[in-house]
């Protein structure tokens, strides 16, 4: 009797221990952070008001200000220098298909007329050059900008943006342009 028991018992068991939990991760090496001035999400970068003046002529530039881009929290390689390119694709970027001006950072939004922005290399570097996917500009790349050398885990680049006129006869007033930025390791 006691075996039958056993035995009536056995499939209970066998069906319980089918409730089994699988466990799964994923363990990787992290990627960094970024800041621009210090500050990690959706920084403003204020430029200096100017006088109309300063932008009477087509390509005019004026306004220059600086900005830092800084990687942080990369994890460090003891041998190898790490080269991060950064991507700059500006809203409205359709805007500079026809003229292709170097580093334009079309303005969205206010009240001022033929005046945009140009991202520079560095302060009062060369504007960044165009980024083309076959013929479409998608916006304006700079290879190598940050470079993190062996042991370190941050790196930092300084761009510059400023005013540009895209007429002989700008009309002062505000401009909003944003700029979405992409960091990337090759």
């Amino acid at each position: 009797m006691s075996t039958k028991i056993y035995l009536l018992l056995l499939p209970l068991c066998a069906s319980t221990s089918a409730s089994i939990l699988e466990f799964e991760g994923k363990v990787r090496y992290p990627t960094c952070q970024v800041m621009v001035n210090g500050i990690a999400n959706r920084p403003i970068i204020q430029l200096p008001s100017v006088h109309i003046n300063d932008l009477s002529k087509i390509g005019y530039v004026t306004g220059e200000t600086s900005f830092d881009v800084t990687l942080y929290d990369c994890l460090r390689s003891m041998t190898l220098e790490q080269r991060w390119d950064v991507l700059f694709s500006p809203w409205g970027i359709d805007k500079n298909r026809e003229s292709l001006i170097p580093g334009m950072v079309p303005a969205i939004s206010g009240s001022a007329k033929d005046i945009g922005l140009q991202i520079l290399e560095n302060p009062a570097g060369q504007p960044i050059n165009n980024e083309f996917i076959g013929d479409l500009l998608i916006g304006y790349r700079l290879k190598e900008a940050i470079i993190i050398p062996p042991g370190e885990s941050q790196g930092s680049r300084t761009f510059a943006i400023r005013y540009i006129s895209l007429s002989d006869t700008p009309q002062p007033g505000t401009l909003n342009a944003y700029v979405q930025y992409a960091v990337t390791y090759f």
